[in-house]
């Protein structure tokens, strides 16, 4: 097949972070593939946002730029006069927003000057849709060149890979109580190439300040926001919830990235969250799909999590992925799939995730829809 060449300039606070990794193995790797270079102007490498501005206007003018690209959505970090000059040069503009669900009112004020802005929840878009951004969802996905499906002989546990905390421990804390056997991979990495969930790098110089009241205030105007409230309130006043230690638990160190894809092939499941932040204490928690709920399956993993409406729109229920309603059914489900399920009927699983994966779940097929709402097709 041949595809059309795109060089397009991505614009990012994240620098070399290990926070800005998964964007480098997941889209950057996958649309080289398909002829689409993808050039990074960290602001973290530039004295001041200045500078970092009147960079990215000179990237631009140099030409033969498709797309200007960036998660930046503040206006005292990305100017309104430099869309403005982006606009004038023909160039399109697109934000992409991983954290809309969360805090949306960060962006009120400079999303209406992008061309398109890439919304991966759903949930808000209404607020986007009120201050007259033009919008288009599509969630996370995954690379099927990183994350392959190897298919091994099974080890017939349920894993967790990541910091154990909050709804987290939850579900592990109710797995290992049922008598499950859980691996748990946490702690010092085995090697230096571990990429982990850190705090990115600090900016040069922080140029506005976004306190916790405002950030309060902010969610108290949107239903999603007061369930955030409602269940970081609750668990503070139940405390910290420790994970249990039984002869269920086994604690591995974490792995390096490139392992990942392993674990999720080999394990009989895997466990993810789709509860966002605290809300999973909730009767009605707060709804969030992320990057684990398209690794899992595009390795070639069994994903075990509480019922996800829109989950269930990309994955069918018990032929390629895994739901539960209640304590009581993750237990009873995990014990089958880890104790009774034949070999054959979790190899059948396995393999159909990856395919839908593969088929329809892919960063291509995510940039495919989104940039060919700005006219450019892949």
């Amino acid at each position: 097949m041949k595809y059309m060449n795109y060089k397009i300039l991505y614009f990012t606070l994240e620098g070399n972070s290990n926070m800005a990794m998964w964007q480098k193995i997941h889209f950057f790797d996958e649309l080289k593939r398909h002829g689409v270079e993808i050039v990074t102007l960290a602001s973290l490498d530039i004295k001041s946002w200045d500078e970092a501005n009147e960079a990215v206007l000179n990237m631009l003018r140099e030409g033969g730029f498709s797309l200007f690209f960036t998660a930046i959505c503040r206006k005292e970090q990305l100017y309104v006069e430099t869309l403005q000059e982006i606009k004038k040069m023909g160039v399109p503009t697109l934000c992409i927003r991983f954290d809309n669900l969360l805090i949306p009112y960060y962006d009120k004020e400079l999303s209406p000057y992008f061309d398109l802005v890439w919304l991966t929840s759903i949930e808000t878009q209404r607020l986007y849709d009120r201050w007259g951004v033009k919008t288009v969802f599509a969630p996370y996905a995954a690379n099927p060149f990183f994350f392959k499906y190897n298919e091994k002989p099974l080890t017939r546990k349920i894993c967790f890979i990541g910091t154990p905390y909050g709804s987290r421990t939850r579900m592990m804390n109710t797995l290992l109580d049922g008598g499950i056997n859980l691996s748990l991979f946490f702690g010092k990495p085995s090697n230096d190439n571990i990429v982990t969930k850190q705090p990115a790098e600090k900016a040069f110089l922080p140029s506005y300040q976004y306190g916790k009241m405002q950030v309060f205030f902010d969610r108290m105007k949107t239903w999603e926001g007061r369930k955030l409230i409602k269940g970081t309130f609750i668990n503070k006043l139940k405390g910290n919830i420790q994970l249990l230690e039984n002869d269920y638990l086994s604690n591995s160190p974490s792995v390096p990235f490139e392992q990942i894809c392993e674990i999720y092939s080999e394990y009989a499941l895997s466990l993810a969250s789709t509860s966002a932040v605290h809300t999973d204490i909730l009767k009605e928690p707060l709804k969030v799909v992320n990057l684990r709920n398209f690794e899992i399956p595009m390795s070639g993993g069994i994903e075990i999590c509480r019922f996800n409406k829109e989950l269930s729109e990309y994955f069918e229920e018990n032929k390629e992925i895994i739901f539960y309603r209640s304590k009581e059914e993750l237990v009873d489900k995990a014990k089958y799939y880890t104790q009774k399920a034949s070999d054959s009927n979790i190899y059948s699983i396995k393999s159909a995730a990856r395919k839908r994966s593969e088929n329809e779940h892919t960063w291509y097929c995510r940039f495919s829809k989104v940039l060919g709402e700005l006219g450019l097709k892949l």
